[in-house]
Order: structure tokens, then sequence, then C-alpha cells
């Protein structure tokens, strides 16, 4: 290709068409990628932030927040009427005020290229004859054209309202560099960098531990206990606040609990290390697991077969809970009875993989002849601990603030279910070091898990009330055909773990298969359950008229 056809970068970056020293290579024109998405070296949707005279805006999906404004640089422009230059000075008052919800854009008056000029609401974005999103439709304006904003305090139909006119930015100055508006690192503030801006807008779960989303603040060491230290608060607010002083729980308004992309540049040493939830401001110590074995692996047999009856009767427990939550909630409602949903159901199939464990480790004892012979532990516990050395009875029940504050309670570490395996664990490294201690340390672990979980749950549920979560269920007639088909696949479900169990790995594999794919059918222990929950009844799982699975008492 002749050379005068070539296309001639104009920002200085790239004029270096040789590697400079100390550069990767990925400093290379060629190199570069164009991207909308985190991961790579830069986000080109951040270009838009700075679409509009002095401000920079924050384009999600159908939302346009302003996140700052330059109102040094608005007094200084030459051709900006007061009234403006009042508007600008307003909101970046407001802006400062962080006690106030954000100034949003309502709506974009311009010209927005194939869809042509129009006053567009933002609300409106992703209809027919619309832009697909706010960053969309901001990307669509040409470079000078007029764009009139149409602003509000919030989002509240009576918020507090505001206009501004200007023309579209342009992203490069006359030399071709970014024009000065955009800070150093704004490109990139978006990018999984792996322990700064990323922790703050992503989702509790994703990150390692040690650099949560929210996290407890620290608990003083001989203090008495005290609800505050517990609840659950950003790990990256702005004010760290004290235990006289706890901080905003991590409900309240994200943007005033939370640091700045380049606060968090400038104060990630302050940041807490977490630890098993906490943040922790000193020296960690791992607390010592203390628990008194018994005497002998006689005595922990039944111990086990308790322990397995619990994490049925649990599993059975969750299960009526699930099925209680109505299906036809609209909005954040129905978002949150769907991670409830969720979770639930996660939980109780992980009392099943613990029962599935207990099996296999009074199998192995069995096998090493310290116990007598095997035989399957299905039947489920005729009470509950409850902590305490106290137990109750197991209650099918719909998932009531009682019920979950229950399920919290047995869940709890070193309280009733994981004060139970302390026992058993502390007898097995004596005894048995090795790959069985070390399954139920797992079970102990994931318990402490669910703990979280329920916790978790118990939030997500609290500013909603009862009944509009839950379905108004009846307690089933015995007689009732639907109740019956669910004991059926209930029996049957039990029948094939027993005989699985009882064959040992190969030989049972195919009959677990069987039972796995049992429990989550339309034909199978789900679709009976759904049955009953489309009908208004409670799940209840009836005890089975067969001596293999008669409750089983404690110890």
């Amino acid at each position: 290709m002749p050379d005068e056809q070539k296309l001639h970068p104009r920002n200085e970056t790239a004029w270096q068409h040789q590697r400079v020293s100390g550069n990767p290579v990925t400093t290379m024109l060629q190199s570069g990628v164009g991207n909308c998405f985190p991961g790579l070296e830069c986000d080109i949707r951040n270009l838009e932030r700075r679409f509009f005279p002095f401000l920079a805006v924050d384009l999600i999906r159908e939302f346009a927040l302003i996140v700052e404004i330059d109102v040094i640089a608005a007094r200084n422009a030459v051709d900006l009427s007061p009234a403006q230059l009042s508007t600008y000075e307003m909101l970046a008052r407001d802006t400062a005020d962080l006690d106030l919800p954000f100034w949003f854009i309502r709506t974009i008056t311009g010209n927005f290229g194939p869809f042509g000029n129009m006053q567009l609401n933002l609300d409106e974005v992703g209809q027919p004859g619309r832009p697909a999103d706010a960053w969309t439709a901001v990307r669509l304006i040409p470079q000078g054209e007029a764009v009139t904003l149409q602003l509000s305090l919030g989002l509240e139909t009576n918020a507090r309202t505001a206009t501004l006119t200007g023309a579209r930015q342009a992203y490069l100055d006359d030399t071709g560099a970014l024009n000065a508006s955009f800070q150093t690192g704004e490109m990139t503030q978006s990018l999984c960098s792996p322990w700064t801006h990323d922790f703050r807008d992503c989702g509790c779960f994703y990150w390692a531990s040690n650099h949560p989303d929210i996290a407890q603040i620290q608990d003083p060491i001989g203090a008495p206990p005290d609800p505050a230290i517990d609840q659950m608060v950003a790990w990256q607010r702005t004010v760290k606040g004290s235990i006289s002083d706890p901080p905003e729980p991590a409900q309240a308004n994200r943007r005033s609990r939370e640091m700045a992309y380049y606060e968090i540049n400038n104060r990630w040493q302050e940041l807490a290390v977490v630890l098993d939830g906490r943040e922790q401001a000193g020296a960690f110590s791992p607390s010592e697991f203390l628990a008194n074995p018994f005497p002998d692996i006689a005595t922990l047999i039944p111990q086990l077969r308790y322990a397995a009856g619990v994490e049925l009767g649990v599993m059975l427990e969750y299960l009526t809970a699930a099925f209680s939550l109505r299906r036809d909630a609209q909005g954040d409602l129905a978002d949150d009875i769907r991670a409830v949903n969720a979770e639930l159901m996660r939980v109780a199939i992980g009392e099943m993989r613990h029962l599935r464990v207990v099996n296999d480790i009074l199998r192995e004892l069995s096998e090493r002849q310290l116990a007598g012979p095997y035989e399957p532990a299905l039947q489920v516990a005729a009470e509950l601990p409850s902590g305490g050395g106290n137990t109750r009875p197991l209650v099918p029940r719909p998932l009531t603030g009682e019920a979950l504050t229950d399920f919290i309670d047995i869940e709890r570490p070193s309280f009733s279910v994981d004060g139970l395996y302390g026992r058993i664990l502390a007898t097995l490294r004596r005894d048995v070091p090795g790959p069985l201690a070390d399954a139920v340390a797992t079970i102990m672990t994931e318990g402490a898990e669910h703990f979280e979980t329920f916790s978790f749950i118990q939030e997500w549920l609290r500013p909603h009330a009862e009944a509009a979560y839950l379905i108004q269920v009846q307690d089933p007639n015995p007689a009732n055909q639907l109740h019956q088909d669910l004991q059926g696949r209930y029996l049957a479900l039990l029948d094939n773990l027993f005989i699985a169990y009882e064959l040992g790995i190969p030989a049972g594999a195919e009959r677990i298969a069987t039972a796995r794919a049992a429990m989550l059918s339309s034909d199978g222990i789900q679709g009976a359950c759904d049955a009953l929950a489309d009908a208004g009844l409670l799940v209840v799982f009836d005890t089975p008229n067969d001596s293999r699975f008669q409750p089983i008492p404690r110890p």
C-alpha cells in the first residue's frame, strides 16, 4: 500500500514506532484492544463519562448518575451564563453532601444519529425506536451537537429538578490526546485491577474472603456482646466508625458508605484484612479447637447415626420452607424471593451431601473393623439440637421469622449441629486421624457457611412482611392425593439411598444416580413439592412405615 494512504496516529504516544525502553509490548499501538468489557487494558465506555461540559456521569443501563462536577472549570468558562453557573454550583454542593441521593439525568434532548432528533426519556431506552441503553444513547450524539439535560435529585416523582444546556464534548483535544477533563486512570478505573476498584463494584461472593464487599467490624476483646458489631458493613466504607459509633449497615445508600475510585487509590492502606468474615486490626491468632472426645469408637457410632438423622431432619425442614415462598411476586420482592429460594435449595442439597459423608464414615469404620457391621443411617432425628444441650421437635413449617431464627441457631458454629460434630471430630482425630476427621471438619466448615447464608436471608427478608413473601399454606389432609404422591416418592428415594449405601461404591453408583435424579425431576420430589405449593398446601414429609427409616432418638 502506498505510504500516503496509510493512517497516521495523531497522539504522541502512538508516534513511537519502536519499543520504548521499559515499556511492555502491549504499549505498542497494534497491541491495543478497543473493548467495552472489563479485563483488558482499557474500557471505552469511560469516554462517555465526560460527554457533557464540566460533568462526569456514570452510565449504567437506563441510569445516568452525576458523580463529579468540575465547578472550577465552569467558573472559568467565558461563555457560561450566570444561571447555568449557578446550576453547576448547586450540583457541586449537593454531590458533596453524602446524605443526599444522586442527581440523575432523566431526559436528554439532542441528535441521536440514526434515531434522529428527540427528547429521550432514559426510562424508555431499550424500547422500539429508542437506543439500547443510556451509554449507547450518549455515544450516538455527534461531537459538538447541542444537548439539553433534564436532571432530578433522586428518582422520586416529586424530586427537585434542574436543566443544563451545552455542546456534546469531544474526546480528544487538538493534539490528538484525551481532552483535559479526563483524569489519570479514568479509562481503566472500571477494569479488574485485582484489589482496588473492582472490590467496590462487584458482589460479595466474587472475590477472595480477605478482600470482601462486606464484612463485620473488629470485635473488641473482652467487650460484652453487641449486635452492632455483628451487622455486615461495607468493607471500603468512607467512614470507618468505631464500636461506640458503628458504621452504617450494608443496606444503606451505597454512595454514602463507600470510597470513590480515586479515594481508594489514596486510602487503600486503611482497609482491614478480613478473616472469618470479620475485620482484623491486629495480629491474628486462630482459635484453638477444643472439644471433649467420646470415650471410644463404640460410643461414637450412635452419635454418628444421630448426626445423620439431624442432617436428614434439617434438610426436610429447609425443603418445606423453600416451597412456602410465593411465586407470583413482582419487582424487588420477586428478586429477593428468588435469591432466598435458591439459597435454601443449595443448603438443603448440602445437607444431603453431609448425610452421605456421615454414612461413608460409618462404612469406613466398619471396614476397618473398628465398629460392627455397617447399616445405612437414614433414620430422621426425632428431635433436633437447639443449643445448650437442649433439643426441639422437627417441625415442617413455612419460612416464618421464628423458623428462620431456628435455622440460624441450628447452624450457628459451636452452638448446636457444629457443637455435636465437635466431639465427633475430636474423637476421630484421636482414634482415626486422617481423611475421616478431615471429612467431619469439612461438614463443620460448610455448616458455618450455612449459618452465614441464613443470616443473609434474614437481612434480605427483613424489609418485607411475611404475608408478602409467604404462600398462605394449609396443612395437607393425610388422604390428599398430592400429599400421598410426595410420601410415595420420598419413600422411593430413601429406599434407593439405603440400597446404594448398603452396596457401596461402585456397586451402588447407579442407585445413587437414580436417587439424585428423583430429587430434582418433575416426576420426583421437586415435582411433588411444586404441586403441593401450587395447591396452597404445606410440604410435609411423613415418617415412612418402614423400620429402616423410623425416627432415631438423641443418644
